[in-house]
């Protein structure tokens, strides 16, 4: 065999394994217009423009013999500098349509759809309040599995601190243990999104589950908060037109209701929303969407109550939206009205509050690949 023959090869070697990767730089601005009628702790109206969010991000991809390797960092800047993804991970796929992947750092906990979905990519300019008590974002490690030969079934499980956002050591030594099951016959290989801009067929239903156990201190001494929640959601998209339900139920116990000088509490919430993308014509096709969403919320049935309007009263939200799409989730325009009613707690000696409310959010997601 020639030299020119051997160089060939060796050359034809080196690049078949070299590593492939992708470096993504973006940015996210969000320029908001609040109006509420009654705020419940002003009581008056407020309204004025606000910087709902200010995020530059950076995401990286690298393969190595068939196992991709990456990142996600993305901060908030406003109103000041704070980290909100931090986490490096590795995905195989594997026999069977199947794939694995964990990922290690701060991120979303595996709990809600809505809240696991990116806040570019809501279909409403806010998600649903139910959002507020579910695990959010955390320091840990997550796993990830999409069963061989049964591709529609995937199976995560997380482990982290349970402190919250930007708690860099875990304080009080005890763990917060999230699951979540999803069966995804329609549209498994669709990423986690709202609306139904593309057209295609999606179904997802999940199951979640969440425990954590929070230290805590007070004048008669330490004591232990358990948390438990309990989570169902649906996912449906079909020709424009997009469905999703959740309902989470959960408990508040203390370990010594002496020591921290409150009761045992539950709480649950409600999410049903849904958007129509409408069918016009040429360059209007999938550009405008109306949007309705029905939302309940009670985040602790026992605490005594400030104020009519208080955030652990029982609140209703009604809200209709009009988005409008011109690059979809990156270049986009929403307008929302929103009703919110908190209801008369007679045992908590709370009367009733009603507040109208206007949103307008523009979104401007510009980002640069290079590979």
């Amino acid at each position: 065999m020639s030299r020119i023959s051997i160089a060939v090869i060796a050359l034809c070697v080196t690049t078949a394994s070299a590593p492939a990767y992708e470096l993504t730089l973006g940015g996210l601005v969000q320029p908001a217009f609040e109006y509420t009628s009654a705020d419940p702790a002003l009581g008056r109206a407020e309204g004025g423009f606000v910087l709902e969010r200010v995020r530059p991000y950076v995401i990286g991809e690298e393969w190595f013999g068939g196992v991709r390797f990456f990142l996600r960092i993305e901060a908030d800047a406003s109103p000041y500098f704070s980290l909100l993804d931090g986490y490096l991970g590795a995905e195989q796929k594997v026999g069977g349509d199947g794939s694995w992947r964990i990922t290690i750092g701060q991120m979303r906990a595996p709990y809600g759809r809505q809240m696991m979905v990116w806040d570019a990519e809501t279909q409403l300019p806010d998600k649903a309040r139910l959002t507020t008590i579910e695990p959010g974002t955390q320091l840990g490690i997550m796993a990830n599995l999409r069963v061989p030969h049964a591709s529609w079934l995937e199976i995560t499980g997380g482990l982290f601190n349970g402190e919250g956002r930007n708690v860099v050591n875990n304080i009080d030594t005890n763990f917060l243990y999230v699951g979540r099951v999803a069966v995804r016959p329609l549209g498994r290989d669709h990423a986690l999104g709202e609306s139904s801009l593309d057209g295609q067929t999606q179904l997802a239903i999940a199951a979640d589950i969440s425990w954590n156990d929070r230290a805590n201190s007070g004048a008669m001494g330490n004591y232990e908060l358990y948390t438990t929640l309990l989570g169902a959601d649906l996912y449906a998209a079909w020709r424009g037109v997009s469905l999703y339900l959740e309902y989470l139920w959960g408990t508040g116990i203390y370990s010594d209701n002496l020591k921290s000088g409150k009761p045992d509490f539950l709480m649950h919430g409600l999410n049903a929303q849904a958007g129509w993308s409408l069918p016009f014509l040429g360059r209007m096709y999938h550009r405008f969407e109306l949007v309705g969403r029905y939302e309940e919320l009670v985040a602790n049935d026992q605490t005594p109550l400030l104020m009519p309007g208080d955030d652990n009263q029982d609140q209703q939200r009604y809200t209709m939206g009009l988005n409008y799409f011109q690059d979809e989730h990156r270049l986009k325009a929403q307008l929302a009205f929103t009703h919110t009613h908190w209801a008369p707690d007679f045992a908590r000696k709370t009367a009733g509050f009603s507040s109208d409310g206007v949103f307008l959010l523009l979104t401007f997601r510009p980002e640069v690949t290079v590979r």
